[in-house]
């Protein structure tokens, strides 16, 4: 059968390549995913390619001394690389479609995951609101909770909102104490580490926030922060200019906050708004106390907030996940559905296939050719093809997986993630398409080769 020619699909490829230079417009990956259009044509373009490779490694003479069987599979897959090239397509699509969902989401989730690690390191976690000036844990009470039985050392931050943007959301402020040496201990670091310059302040954005305003690190920037009506100079003072200057001292990686985080030591925070209030508590058990006991203490010893909010590490992490999980259990559903429509589509092919050669293999049992022969024909034809269909789906899949983590969702929701392969469930998916071929092609064409050859032939005569 004919099939395009090989600059074709290959044009379409390069082009999609080239559209991932594109920005986004008007906020949306539209060349990414213009370009993941591009590649999957180009991919089910190169099928019939693919094919006629598979055909011509089994014409080798180590396939050809395998007996008639194999012989004739080679010739027959050279000979007529299109065949069943609109079968193996969809095959193709549905492979690249399903292990491309299956990689990002195991990537996103796996990336939450140790993200979590780094912004939980404590065991027990207090909080509060602290929308109001006068609001949050102020210097008494966090003394009693770090006396509180059970707890062994208390770390402490502030959470505020600030506008950087009238014409966009408020940025969150987060004020907790950073070792400007070590800030990957307490911040999910991504990139490379700058020192503050003397007389500035160091800072370290969320990726949202370098990404959105261009805050890159080594950058010199103003925070609109005011003085605390609590601080001793009750004189509002806007934290800019002459009067603080701040300096971007490196990028981490924030997937709680969409639209954008700072993180300031706690120290120079309270130094520059007199703000000595926190909203946050992460707290550190002493060896044998239990979650339970220390919330229900801290609870009795700060009965004074009733909007207080305890949780431990484990509780946080689980919540996170489970939220993740009920989130991408569509992407799931339709991976399921990509996988069923590939295994669908490989079951119709072959079958179908066995039917239309009625008759050729009917002429091959006059030729003397057994039906066991035939059967192993078909079967190593269909193993072969369908092979060629998996593999090929995989690695359009794996290219189209790598546009979607480092691509899409980058420039959708402005934070990054770490690839991470899911090659067991990858596996796993490719053996039982391949497998499956092999069982149907076996039964249809052990079905068809049992007619009469006589029969089988009847309407060429």
């Amino acid at each position: 059968a004919s099939h395009a020619p090989l600059w074709v699909p290959l044009s379409l490829l390069a082009l999609g390549g080239l559209l991932l230079l594109l920005p986004p417009v008007a906020g949306l990956p539209l060349p990414a995913y213009l370009a993941i259009a591009l590649w999957l044509l180009g991919g089910i373009a190169l099928v019939p390619h693919g094919a006629s490779l598979a055909g011509g490694l089994l014409r080798r003479d180590a396939v050809a001394r395998a007996g008639p069987a194999a012989w004739l599979a080679a010739q027959r897959v050279a000979a007529t690389p299109g065949g069943t090239g609109a079968a193996l397509g969809g095959i193709v699509a549905s492979v690249a479609l399903a292990a491309a969902m299956a990689i990002m989401v195991t990537s996103f989730r796996s990336s939450v995951d140790s993200w979590l690690d780094t912004v939980l390191p404590a065991d027990l976690y207090a909080s509060v609101d602290g929308s109001a000036a006068d609001a949050g844990f102020d210097a008494a009470a966090q003394q009693r909770i770090i006396a509180t039985p059970g707890v062994e050392r208390a770390e402490f931050l502030r959470s505020t909102r600030i506008s950087l943007d009238a014409s966009r959301p408020a940025v969150v402020v987060l004020a907790r104490p950073i070792d400007a040496n070590e800030p990957q201990r307490r911040l999910p670091i991504t990139g490379r580490l700058l020192a503050a310059p003397a007389g500035t302040v160091p800072i370290w954005v969320s990726e949202a926030v370098a990404d959105i305003y261009g805050w890159t690190p080594g950058r010199p920037v103003a925070l609109p922060l005011e003085r605390s009506p609590a601080a001793d100079d009750r004189t509002a003072m806007s934290i800019a200019g002459k009067d603080a200057m701040f300096h971007v001292s490196g990028v981490w990686r924030d997937y709680g906050r969409q639209h954008g985080a700072i993180a300031i030591d706690l120290a120079d925070w309270q130094r520059l708004t007199g703000d000595d209030r926190i909203t946050d508590a992460a707290l550190w058990l002493a060896g044998g106390a239990h979650a339970e006991g220390v919330a229900a203490s801290l609870r009795a010893t700060l009965a004074e907030h009733e909007q207080l909010r305890l949780r431990s590490a484990g509780a946080i992490r689980e919540a996170s996940l489970n939220i993740f999980d009920r989130s991408f259990a569509v992407t799931w559903a339709l991976e399921a559905v990509a996988i069923v429509v590939a295994l669908f589509g490989v079951a119709s092919a072959w079958s179908t296939e066995a039917i239309a050669r009625a008759r050729e293999f009917g002429m091959l049992r006059h030729l003397g050719l057994s039906a066991t022969a035939i059967v192993r024909q078909f079967a190593i034809e269909a193993a072969a093809l369908v092979s060629v269909a998996v593999a090929w789906g995989l690695a359009i899949g794996a290219a189209i997986a790598l546009v979607l983590v480092h691509r899409v969702n980058p420039q959708s929701f402005h934070w990054t993630m770490d690839t991470r392969w899911p090659l067991a469930e990858l596996a796993a998916a490719g053996v039982a398409l391949i497998v499956l071929a092999v069982i149907v092609a076996t039964i249809a064409a052990r079905q068809v080769s049992g007619m009469a050859p006589v029969r089988a032939v009847r309407e060429d005569w």
